[in-house]
């Protein structure tokens, strides 16, 4: 974390398509365009690891391998986190704090802060689709976002 009166100050890079209150507030924000996030997560792998995991070139390219740059230098200090609703880009993240040896990431033991199922929202929407559900009533909730 940051702590300015010991000189310590953590670094906070935020690679995304649409401006938000952490990006707004990182030390460094870089836009990406959303059918490009995970091209450049995966270049992050593939900087940070040297392995060839097959990706394609983005526009932000230059400053993945900056960033990987000083992934590097950081090592178990930092940390990759990706807010994608894809298992796969998750799986690329964790695999990229296992290379860093992070210390800041845990896989064993998760918070499991959203504990949303995917699976069972699509089955909902199915059933008031095909009329087996009449009617909704929801609690401390926004059912659009």
């Amino acid at each position: 974390g940051r702590k300015p009166e010991t000189g310590h100050m953590s670094y906070h890079v935020q690679f995304e398509s649409n401006m938000s209150l952490t990006g707004a507030n990182s030390d460094k924000r870089v836009v990406v365009k959303p059918s490009d996030q995970v091209f450049a997560l995966l270049n992050l792998y593939n900087a940070i690891t040297g392995k060839n995991v097959s990706s394609k070139s983005t526009p932000v390219d230059a400053e993945v391998k900056r960033m990987a740059s000083e992934l590097k230098k950081s090592g178990s200090k930092g940390v990759v986190l990706t807010g994608l609703n894809d298992v796969n880009a998750q799986l690329v993240a964790f695999a990229i704090n296992d290379a860093l040896n992070s210390e800041i990431f845990d896989a064993t033991n998760t918070l499991n802060i959203r504990q949303g199922n995917d699976a069972d929202v699509a089955q909902l929407v199915s059933d008031m689709k095909s009329g087996k559900v009449a009617g909704l009533i929801s609690y401390n909730v926004d059912p659009v976002y």
